[in-house]
């Protein structure tokens, strides 16, 4: 979760930066590849940063250059790729070649499985997506239409801060990636995932969290512009005073 955060808090600043982009990008995918290495699961909840990339570069604003995106991609495939090596090095020396293409097989099975490894204890059906769906109630709330109505803030929230930046894309690099891993992850979660344990979903449990503190602020901001001057008469005197409004009333 750690590598997560740092992942897009890279990214964010990359965006940002004048000088040494390259590095950045490539700090924000080594960042992503720490994460997936350490347990690919998290790919769902980094998906927001490869989207939101690909779609500031067919934006144009901020710009973002393929070749930004290219290094991005090889940071993030750098540590998994270090340590295929790493595997097929020593299985290779320990065992034989054979032995490494047979945990290869064995790794694709598991993803396939939807990293359980249980397939013969995996359930799947309306009601199984339904009841994923109310995870949230058997970790936070008991009460099904709180974690629907956290559910419908986080969506409609999120596509109303974007729709309030829509004219400031510059705002939305950090909120806009992780609400997109969010999203991502919510619907693999609810949509595919095999057992519903509450487990896989824990990253988008932890990404839910800060959006659910930052989207009622940030909508508050947006509802308040800057301050803005306006005339008061002050009691008693025959002049006009200076006041400022933060409120859009």
């Amino acid at each position: 979760m750690a590598m997560i955060l740092l992942a897009y808090l890279a990214f964010a600043w990359a965006v940002h930066k004048q000088s040494w982009r390259g590095w950045f990008f490539l700090l924000a995918g080594i960042c992503c590849g720490l994460a997936i290495n350490t347990k690919l699961i998290t790919l769902f909840s980094l998906c927001g940063i490869f989207g939101w990339a690909i779609l500031l570069w067919l934006r144009g604003q901020p710009r973002l250059r393929l070749t930004e995106i290219v290094i991005l991609g090889v940071g993030a495939a750098l540590i998994p790729a270090i340590w295929e090596v790493v595997q097929l090095v020593v299985l290779t020396q320990i065992a034989g070649f054979e032995i490494y293409l047979r945990r290869m097989q064995q790794r694709f099975d598991f993803v396939l499985d939807g990293g359980s490894g249980l397939r013969e204890q995996t359930y799947s059906g309306a009601e199984f997506i339904w009841d994923k769906f109310f995870m949230l109630a058997w970790v936070a709330h008991p009460e099904r239409w709180v974690t629907a109505l956290i559910f419908a803030g986080i969506l409609g929230g999120g596509v109303a801060v974007l729709y309030g930046w829509r004219n400031q894309p510059s705002k939305h690099t950090l909120f806009g990636p992780i609400w997109v891993g969010w999203l991502v992850n919510t619907a693999w979660f609810v949509g595919m995932a095999k057992t519903g344990w509450p487990r896989h979903y824990w990253f988008g449990l932890i990404l839910a969290a800060l959006l659910l503190s930052v989207i009622p602020l940030t909508l508050v901001k947006i509802g308040c512009p800057a301050p803005t001057r306006f005339a008061t008469r002050q009691a008693g005197g025959s002049h006009w005073g200076r006041g400022y409004c933060y409120w859009d009333c």
